[in-house]
């Protein structure tokens, strides 16, 4: 049976290191990706187009993992994250929620957060 709390930890770790080429590796070819408003995306892309919008407006992203839930039977996870963006003129702390849904082998197939980033002055609505 896969680690599913290990398997976020190390993507948050990844992420936080701006680890692009190991983080695809979570992730099954077709994973589902929601972040705030925006509509589901699918693949890989999705979710870097994502990052590239974020680090575009604050290069340094920080994710403190507060709390992982994991229902294993149902190859789901929840976890609450304490994000921090930092941009040359403004810093963001929030909260966050991220919802996983795994396959047999562990990677991730579905990825959503929720998180308010309007006060980077961005609208995740539109992406």
């Amino acid at each position: 049976m896969a680690d599913h709390r290990a398997t976020i930890t190390e993507l948050y770790r990844m992420l936080d290191a701006s680890d692009r080429a190991s983080v695809g590796r979570l992730f099954t070819g077709e994973v589902e990706f929601r972040f705030g408003n925006s509509q589901p995306g699918r693949g890989d892309e999705a979710l870097f187009a994502v990052g590239r919008r974020l680090r575009a407006v604050a290069p340094e992203v920080l994710h403190d993992l507060r709390t992982v839930f994991v229902d294993a039977e149902a190859d789901v996870a929840v976890a609450e994250i304490d994000m921090t963006y930092r941009g040359p003129d403004r810093v963001l702390e929030a909260p966050a929620t991220a919802v996983f849904r795994f396959d047999q082998a562990g990677l991730i197939t579905h990825y959503h957060v929720y998180l308010d980033i309007s006060p980077l002055g961005l609208d995740t609505s539109t992406w």
